[in-house]
Parts: C-alpha cells; structure tokens; sequence
C-alpha cells in the first residue's frame, strides 16, 4: 500500500474517532469539559506513583484467596492481573480491585471501588513529597466474610478508606437466583457502571 493512501486512511480513521467520541460523552462530560477544559493538573495527579503493596487478609480461617482473578485497576489506566507474572513496583493510586476468595464450596467475589478524592487525599497525607517510602495498601475482610475493612498503611501510621463503594457476590454449588445479586453493598442505590474517576 502506498504511504499516500496510508496516510488518507489515517486521517479517515481519526476524524471519525473523534466524532463517535464525542457523539458517545454523556452530556455532563461534555458540559465538564465545556466549562472547565481538559483536567492536565488531575491527570498529573492520576500519574503519581508509590512504593506499596497491596495485601488482602481473609481472618475467617477456611478462607483461601482464589487463583484465577485478581484485578486491579490504577487511576493512571494501568490495571494488573495477580498472576500473570507482571508486577508493577511502583503504582498509580488504586481505583478499582476485585477479587475472589473461596470457603468450602463457596465462592466469594468482591468489587472495590475507590473514591476519586478520598485516594487522592489519603494517598497525598500518607505518603507526603516522598513516594519512594514502602506502603501497604490493606483490605480486611471480616470472619463472616460480611464486612470490610480498607485502610493504607505507612510507617506505623493507618489511614482508613471509609468511602469506598463495596459489592460482593457469592456462589454456591446449589446456585439461585439470590446469586444474581450482591448478598453485601455498602450502596444498594448505585449501579456500578456509574462509577468512575472523573478522568476515566
């Protein structure tokens, strides 16, 4: 293919990304974006990265974390997978996790969403100017497996996350319609798919 027709192509291509883009914001992104402009200050802040780990505790005994899916997602876009062999050092801000965790036959699944200003702040107080100190990202889940716990750790200092929106779901062998639905939400009135970083 000659380059000049790559090139037309090309500019096909983006002029019509542009438009489906544009055509799919909601229109309050595109009144945000009206009024305020493209967010470079909040995108510098999604870029941050520090020296944590995240660590998920189960204090039921029988419980064992699962194998197949751990996710998380960063505010700066990265996400990782727990086991596919690539770990991030240093990392973004979290903005989503889920995972699964097993007790007998039954199989738990929990979805984490962060708040955008909480994170930002907690993460900015714990760490201050030096990102490069270790952390610990923690989330606790309970004994009966119904409640959570999410706090950061640095030093010998914990900063509690106490506005993260929660949803965990269960399976059983027997299965059942119940199933469809999280057996626990701190925030029944909020469809998940609603949920995002103001940059996202």
């Amino acid at each position: 293919m000659p380059l000049k027709q790559f090139d037309k192509e090309a500019t096909h291509f983006a002029k019509n990304t542009k438009e489906y883009y544009i055509n799919s914001m909601d229109s309050d992104v595109v009144a945000n974006l009206q009024t305020n402009g493209i967010p470079m200050k909040l995108w510098d802040t999604y870029r941050e990265r520090f020296n944590y780990d995240i660590r998920l505790e189960l204090e039921d005994p029988k419980a064992r974390l699962g194998t197949t899916r751990t996710i998380y997602n960063y505010a700066n876009g990265e996400f990782v997978y727990e086991y596919d062999g690539n770990p991030i050092d240093m990392k973004a801000r979290l903005s989503e996790l889920l995972f699964e965790w097993n007790v007998g036959e039954t199989k738990y699944e929990g979805w984490f969403y962060f708040d955008e200003h909480e994170v930002i702040e907690i993460f900015r107080k714990a760490f201050g100017e030096n990102h490069n100190q270790r952390g610990e990202f923690i989330v606790r889940v309970s004994k009966y497996n119904n409640k959570f716990e999410i706090f950061l750790r640095v030093g010998v200092k914990e900063y509690p996350l106490k506005k993260t929106k929660i949803y965990a779901f269960l399976t059983t062998p027997r299965g059942g319609e119940e199933e469809d639905e999280p057996y626990y939400s701190n925030n029944w009135n909020i469809n998940p798919d609603d949920i995002r970083f103001i940059g996202g």
